[in-house]
């Protein structure tokens, strides 16, 4: 069952897409499937590569998130961040 699990959170599918597809392009070796609860640091994406994740969705969405997002926050979490601001 490949890609994101859509959400009954409130998670729109557009910010679970962006999320997904940024993911695949920074990992070195892209997890097979990833779920909204899915944690950053769970997909082996290392310190860098997370803030690589989160700096490009600012620069390319127009939003800010918060530093804490860099402790590794669930795929979800980022979603829902990205599906409000696009």
């Amino acid at each position: 069952m490949g890609g994101l699990a859509k959400a009954a959170d409130g998670a729109g599918a557009g910010g679970l897409d962006i999320v997904e597809r940024l993911i695949r392009e920074i990992a070195k070796e892209p997890p097979a499937e990833i779920a909204l609860d899915t944690r950053l640091d769970e997909l082996e994406l290392d310190s860098l590569q997370r803030l690589e994740l989160l700096v490009l969705i600012e620069e390319r969405y127009g939003i800010r998130l918060p530093d804490e997002y860099l402790d590794a926050p669930s795929v979800g979490d980022i979603a829902r961040a990205v599906s409000y601001a696009a």
